[in-house]
C-alpha cells in the first residue's frame, strides 16, 4: 500500500507543479513590472528566475530590469552602477521603486523541497496514526 500512496502523492504533486508552469524542466523566467519612467515609453520592474526539475528546485532574484516598450520579454538587467549611473543622469528615479517577490513565487520556485520533505514525513505520520490506533 505504501508504494502505491507515495505514486499517487508524487504524480498529484507532478501535476500540479506542471499546471502552473509550460514544462516541468528548465528556467521559468517572470518580468514583473514596477514603475514608468519617460511618460511610460520606459518601464521599470525586477525579474526572477525559477529552475524546475518536475517541480521548483530554486529561485533566483535577478533583480532590476529596464523594459522597453511592449515587449517584457526584452529586458536589460540594471546592475548597481548602472542604476547609480543613470539616476545621476536623472533617468531613474531616486529612490528605485521597492518591490518584493510574492509568497506564491517562493513556493513555486522550491516547491521540489517542499514536496521531498512532505514525503519524508509519511513515515512519521504512520507511526502516530498506528500509535494512537492502538
Amino acid at each position: 500500500m505504501k508504494p502505491l500512496y507515495t505514486f499517487a502523492l508524487v504524480t498529484f504533486a507532478l501535476s500540479f507543479a506542471s499546471s502552473a508552469h509550460a514544462g516541468v524542466f528548465g528556467y521559468d523566467e517572470e518580468v514583473v513590472e514596477i514603475g514608468q519612467i519617460e511618460g511610460g515609453r520606459l518601464r521599470i520592474g525586477y525579474k526572477t528566475t525559477a529552475l524546475y526539475f518536475f517541480a521548483g528546485v530554486y529561485l533566483s532574484n535577478d533583480g532590476y530590469v529596464l523594459i522597453k516598450g511592449d515587449d517584457v520579454a526584452s529586458c536589460t538587467r540594471l546592475d548597481d552602477k548602472k542604476i547609480r549611473t543613470m539616476q545621476a543622469s536623472g533617468q531613474l528615479p531616486t529612490p528605485m521603486p521597492k518591490y518584493s517577490i510574492g509568497l506564491g513565487r517562493y513556493l513555486w520556485g522550491y516547491s521540489l523541497w517542499v514536496i521531498l520533505f512532505l514525503l519524508a514525513l509519511i513515515p512519521f505520520v504512520k507511526e502516530v496514526v498506528l500509535k494512537r490506533g492502538s
